[in-house]
């Protein structure tokens, strides 16, 4: 099933929901939905290792962050100004993810810094297991080739 797939299959699932909902709703009727609640307890992305030069990998600091902020019950990370380099990290519960004026989270450039053999190099070898599957071996590169 690709991406687009699954979006409408959910679409067409959440869609009668929210109509009825929104038929269940007077007129004039305001929704308001509740804030997250989120601990005051600040954390600086610096704090753990990050360099924000993106020459240094900082998917160790965000990990390491997240999970102090985990721990802690939920907090702020705090993303100073310049340019991050990361790998995919996951988010947690209670947490605010705050860039500072001119903080930027990017991903690597090349295919390399994947793991990946780069396609458009001469003599790459591209196998199912290196592209994330054995769904025709495409599954990952496919995800890295819009950014292009």
């Amino acid at each position: 099933m690709t991406p687009i797939t699954r979006v409408r299959s959910l679409a067409a699932a959440v869609l009668p929901f929210v109509l009825l909902l929104a038929c269940q709703a007077e007129p004039g009727d305001e929704i308001t939905a509740a804030l997250p609640v989120i601990p005051d307890t600040k954390f600086r992305l610096t704090d753990y290792g990050a360099v924000g030069d993106y020459k240094a990998f900082n998917t160790d600091a965000f990990k390491k962050a997240i999970a102090a902020i985990a721990q802690a019950g939920g907090g702020h990370l705090i993303v100073p100004a310049g340019t991050y380099k990361t790998l995919p990290f996951t988010l947690t519960s209670r947490m605010d993810l705050h860039l500072e004026a001119g903080a930027i989270i990017k991903a690597p450039d090349t295919f390399a810094d994947y793991g990946l053999p780069d396609p458009d190099k001469p003599g790459a070898n591209v196998d199912a297991a290196a592209a994330g599957g054995a769904g025709g071996g495409s599954t990952a590169l496919v995800a890295l080739a819009w950014r292009r």
